[in-house]
């Protein structure tokens, strides 16, 4: 039996433990809902909660907004450069961001 000594000063030389936070987890396949299945989880909520709901979906994401607030110029070079198989950069967002604003 070892002897222990309550008046021992605290240390916090054991083990340290990192904890991190995953802000975008892995994407998980869709789950495919029949009309009728759908139609009931809709029945389910009010109109105003349904609203709220897709209100705060389509604001999660930074794309969706960046997007919303594109001229129809903007519009037809995004189409055009994803058509292409480029993906948009920073720059192409500020510069069309600056041309919207």
């Amino acid at each position: 039996m070892t002897a222990t000594r309550d008046d021992a000063p605290v240390t916090n030389t054991g083990a340290l433990v990192k904890t991190t936070i995953n802000l975008h987890p892995h994407r998980t396949p869709p789950v495919r809902l029949s009309l009728s299945l759908r139609r009931y989880l809709a029945s389910q909520f009010t109109y105003e909660a349904l609203y709220q709901l897709a209100w705060m979906k389509q604001h999660e994401c930074p794309g969706m907004i960046a997007r919303s607030r594109l001229s129809d110029a903007s519009v037809e070079e995004l189409a055009e450069l994803l058509t292409s198989g480029g993906k948009p950069t920073i720059g192409f967002w500020r510069r069309h961001s600056e041309v919207a604003a």
